[in-house]
């Protein structure tokens, strides 16, 4: 089955509403996805299946901001019943190349400590645990920053070969997710 990156159309927002409700304990209301959508600087793309059969389907998607230096991931999600397919692979691997071909070099997530598939699935796709963000989603609620850098080497070498450690990498893992696959 082939599937496509897109923008959102106006007739998408009911199943991408389906799939956050499905996906996340605080899922994003109706107005949210608006306002994010008419947010300076913000972009949404989905995955959609190509087949004749399950034509306009969504199977994921991802909203991201772009900023002076790196791409925001704002929220992402997979269909439950599409998950663990690569489907959230492919939405991060679109995200990469756009990094990867412009002035942004890294990509930037921010992640519940209570998301450990989505911690698991950031951490799968080369991102990095950099910073613990204390009480971000309100009190005894942290969050890890998950950042990819697309030029990890010539960063470090730029940085006379000082690198920076990931706190996580010595305590055996972190932080987790859920909506993705």
């Amino acid at each position: 089955m082939g599937t496509i990156i897109t923008p959102p159309e106006t007739k998408d927002f009911p199943q991408m509403m389906e799939i956050e409700r499905f996906s996340f304990n605080m899922p994003w209301t109706e107005s949210e996805f608006v306002r994010a959508l008419f947010t300076r600087n913000v972009s949404c793309v989905l995955l959609k299946s190509t087949s004749l059969f399950r034509q306009d389907s969504v199977f994921g998607y991802v909203f991201y901001c772009t900023e002076r230096k790196r791409l925001d991931v704002w929220n992402l999600a997979v269909r439950s019943d599409r998950r663990r397919r690569g489907h959230g692979t492919r939405l991060i691997a679109y995200l990469k190349e756009r990094a990867e071909r412009g002035i942004r070099k890294t990509l930037e997530a921010v992640i519940s400590e209570q998301n450990l598939i989505g911690h698991l699935f950031f951490r799968a796709g080369g991102f990095r645990a950099t910073e613990v963000l204390r009480d971000h989603y309100g009190e005894d609620h942290d969050a890890y920053r998950m950042v990819w850098d697309s030029m990890p080497f010539y960063r470090n070498r730029l940085f006379g070969g000082r690198r920076a450690t990931n706190f996580l990498d010595s305590t055996g893992g972190a932080a987790t997710g859920e909506g993705v696959g």
